[in-house]
């Protein structure tokens, strides 16, 4: 596990984590949530085609890239966004959170059964452990339990799993994490645009403030947070860089404490620790169980091709057989005639 990975899920759970305090100023304001996401997606695909202009980074993608960026930006980015919302009016919050962030262990099953990755001891602990952090911080004194709610929540978990291994499996994989980006986030300000406007529910944001807010979620909390994502799927793995996410909800449990004064109890604290055990043993499992494994003494390679140091032993054992040779000693005893 590199240090760009840690440093990059680290910043990307940061960065979608404050996305709850730059939310709620907008939803205050009087924006209703589908409008916060359409500017939310505007302002990022705004930022990540001025970064790509500055950058002279090109745009140019095949259409089998196009439409798999456009798909998994809607159906997937963008279903993730629009199911959680839609399970916050049947479930409290913190619940609804709980169940979304379920998609680590989609993420392990999805990259074991359909890619053949390697489940770890140190993953399925990882799993296991941020599973039960999130019960611990969840708060099930609300009540309010509704089967739809569940329902929602658990399809948001599944869609951005789709979307976190799309990321490292798909056509579009190999593109720069700001081409990715953009390409997303127009498709999903458009698509959300469109809906909003067939049903008269846009609204503009009505102070500089929240205009303020609004650049800050589309800059801060998609544009660099979905660019350190990307990055990190690529450095650590889409089984990895979801556990590590999961500091996504603790981010957002200390901010709400230390702005709007949210009351931490036990239970969530012990759910905290509980995550960040989780995070531990990624490390481990990217320090001990490294992706590439080694290839056994006298076992096949998989290009068939051997290794620098295996090519000049054998190459030095090659010529220590032909020195040896008996055509070898032919020629030394007839140069040793010739020379006499």
């Amino acid at each position: 596990m590199t240090r760009k990975g840690i440093f990059c899920i680290f910043a990307a759970s940061v960065a979608y984590g404050i996305m709850p305090v730059f939310s709620t100023q907008l939803l205050r304001s009087g924006m209703n949530s589908q409008s916060v996401i359409i500017f939310r997606f505007a302002f990022a695909s705004l930022g990540a085609l001025v970064l790509l202009c500055f950058t002279r980074t090109p745009l140019r993608v095949t259409r089998r890239q196009l439409w798999q960026l456009t798909f998994f930006g809607i159906c997937g980015y963008g279903a993730t966004a629009l199911l959680l919302t839609c399970s916050y009016q049947y479930l409290p919050i913190g619940i609804a959170t709980m169940f979304h962030f379920s998609y680590p262990l989609l993420v392990t099953v999805i990259m074991a059964v359909l890619y053949r990755e390697k489940l770890t001891v140190w993953k399925v602990l990882a799993v296991l452990s941020a599973l039960c952090g999130m019960v611990l911080m969840a708060d099930f004194s609300a009540g309010g339990m509704q089967a739809m709610g569940i329902l929602l929540a658990l399809c948001s978990s599944l869609t951005y799993a789709m979307f976190v291994v799309a990321n490292l499996k798909s056509s579009f994989a190999p593109l720069p994490p700001l081409v990715i980006s953009f390409y997303s986030t127009v498709s999903l300000s458009l698509f959300f645009l469109v809906q909003a406007l067939a049903t008269g529910h846009l609204t503009v944001p009505p102070t500089p403030a929240a205009w303020g807010y609004s650049a800050a979620v589309g800059w801060i909390c998609s544009l660099f947070a979905l660019c350190m994502l990307n990055a990190a799927i690529r450095a650590i793995g889409a089984t990895r860089a979801s556990i590590g996410n999961l500091l996504e909800p603790l981010t957002s449990l200390i901010a709400g404490a230390v702005i709007y004064g949210d009351r931490i109890g036990s239970h969530a604290i012990s759910g905290c620790a509980l995550v960040l055990l989780a995070v531990l043993l990624v490390a481990l499992d990217g320090r001990f169980a490294p992706s590439g494994e080694k290839v056994p003494a006298g076992a096949e390679k998989p290009d068939g091709k051997d290794s620098p140091a295996e090519m000049n032993a054998s190459g030095g054992r090659s010529a220590k057989t032909a020195e040896n040779s008996p055509a070898a000693h032919a020629g030394r005893v007839n140069r040793a005639h010739t020379r006499r």
